[in-house]
């Protein structure tokens, strides 16, 4: 299993010092959230490649208007609407039977109950990993969910619908949201707003954004991706059309094809 960066949303104690201790020991990074507030801003940059949650955060109000526990189903809810729409790989970590409602409304990949030993933690992280790849393999045709060509959002990959092609369909529309790209192990984002590239990153090895993420993005030819409707406040970091940017793109790449073939 490739290093991993785990989000782990629970507030009991003994089950933070387990998770943590056995996937720190395999080289994984483990961000802990105890609340809702903590899980989106953690989910935020760069996102989960898998999040471990309970159903039910019991020591923690929903907020300061409640008096109940917290259900993270609604905390994951949120997550896949502003976060990582399509390929959010969620593992129920929970005390509650499978069976049990609040569970099931996590809509998880995976689930283990508590207690658990630490070789089932490694087998359900793992199989957690291979379902969500299994459901993102199920999206290979992009699905409009509105009568508009890209709706509130849209996924496919990109060997079918490439990015020159989305962000015009964006720039077209004058559509604001965040265009989520994966492949392999890199991940990327892209913020537009009124139709324009407002900012990119790119998480890998070495994270990069502004401009040059974009023209390295164009150039891809295989991955998944997914466009999410949703106000965006960003900077602009760009300071470019999109004309502008799907030809100078297309520029580099001639000019690399052509560097590969001499």
């Amino acid at each position: 299993m490739s290093v991993l960066r785990v989000l782990l949303v629970d507030d009991d104690a003994w089950t933070e010092y387990v998770v943590s201790s056995v996937l720190h020991k395999r080289g994984h990074e483990v961000l802990v959230a105890r609340t809702r507030q903590e899980a989106l801003s953690l989910a935020a940059d760069p996102p989960p490649d898998v999040i471990i949650a309970e159903a039910l955060l019991s020591n923690v109000a929903a907020g300061p208007d409640s008096d109940g526990p917290e259900e993270v189903a609604t905390i994951l809810s949120t997550l896949r609407r502003s976060v990582a729409p399509l390929d959010l790989a969620v593992l129920a970590l929970s005390s509650l039977p499978a069976s049990d409602q609040r569970v099931r409304a996590m809509a998880s990949d995976g689930y283990l109950a508590k207690p658990f030993r630490f070789v089932d933690l490694d087998r359900s992280v793992e199989q957690t990993l291979q379902a969500r790849k299994r459901r993102v393999a199920a999206h290979l045709v992009p699905e409009p969910v509105s009568d508009s060509p890209m709706g509130s959002g849209i996924h496919g990959t990109l060997d079918q619908l490439g990015l020159s092609s989305l962000l015009s369909m964006i720039e077209m529309e004058r559509k604001s949201g965040i265009l989520l790209l994966r492949r392999g192990n890199l991940s990327a984002r892209i913020y537009c707003r009124d139709g324009r590239v407002m900012a990119a990153r790119l998480y890998g090895a070495t994270p990069m954004s502004g401009v040059e993420v974009v023209y390295k993005l164009l150039a891809w030819t295989d991955g998944h991706f997914n466009f999410t409707a949703m106000p965006v406040s960003v900077n602009d970091e760009i300071g470019l059309r999109t004309t502008h940017l799907l030809l100078e793109g297309a520029r580099r790449n001639d000019e690399a094809h052509s560097q590969r073939g001499s």
